[in-house]
């Protein structure tokens, strides 16, 4: 089963947490997956290097540093997911509206439906109202 430690190389990088920095991706403080062929790998890297394979070299690297400046870089895609959650969330709101205005909302006043609006108008003439320029003016001869 493969264990995890933290990699560091003076007592003054140890530290509590365990995140690595997004900002320095090469420091001695990445997490490295031990197993038992890394371990191995490990002791075997304890002697001369000339006996080590470039593959055991970059085995090596990779372990102790697990992501390069460009790996990190690279997009992830996080964004289809930030944008997929947004559209799903205002989709589920508008229809959460369309839903509450069908069945909760009152309905609309008497005085908008045609009905009222002519007699409304037809009342206003009688009234001569707005005598000048509104509903009860003359029409302009041509």
């Amino acid at each position: 089963m493969a264990t995890r430690r933290l990699v560091s190389t003076t007592a003054r990088l140890r530290t509590t947490s365990r995140s690595v920095s997004q900002a320095a991706p090469l420091t001695p403080q990445n997490v490295a997956i031990e197993t038992g062929e890394l371990k191995a790998l490990r002791e075997k890297a304890k002697g001369p290097w000339k006996n080590l394979t470039n593959e055991e070299k970059i085995a090596l690297y990779r372990a102790t540093f697990p992501k390069t400046f460009a790996e990190m870089k690279a997009p992830t895609g996080e964004w289809k997911r930030v944008l997929g959650g947004t559209l799903v969330g205002v989709a589920a709101g508008v229809g959460l509206f369309a839903a509450m205005k069908a069945t909760v909302s009152p309905e609309p006043p008497r005085t908008l439906n045609e009905e009222w609006e002519k007699a409304s108008q037809e009342k206003l003439r009688r009234q001569h109202a707005n005598p000048i320029s509104g509903i009860s003016s003359k029409p302009a001869a041509s």
